[in-house]
């Protein structure tokens, strides 16, 4: 299922939500498996925050997902590389 950014009706946002869902739940489920092994790598941000191999590999999950479902649509999270004010307020 591909959506395209023009598209911003309640009808539209409802529809992505299974999907959204789903991105949710495999995140997750990539978490837990993480943390199910001994030994977690925590490493640290620029700004001292940590974040660890869970962290990223939702991040990549999601991030993945999002782009699939919503090509085009600019994507921001905490795990993101960080992206100017100047870029993001065109969006």
């Amino acid at each position: 299922m591909s959506y395209t950014p023009e598209t911003n009706s309640r009808s539209y946002l409802a529809c992505l939500m299974p999907h959204v869902t789903a991105l949710a739940r495999e995140a997750g489920n990539a978490i837990m498996e993480i943390y199910g092994v001994e030994g977690l790598f925590v490493d640290y941000k620029q700004d001292k925050s940590p974040v660890t191999q869970a962290d990223m590999a939702s991040h990549a999950i999601i991030l993945a997902g999002l782009e699939r479902l919503t090509p085009g649509w600019p994507m921001l999270s905490e795990e993101s590389t960080a992206i100017s004010f100047e870029e993001r307020s065109a969006w």
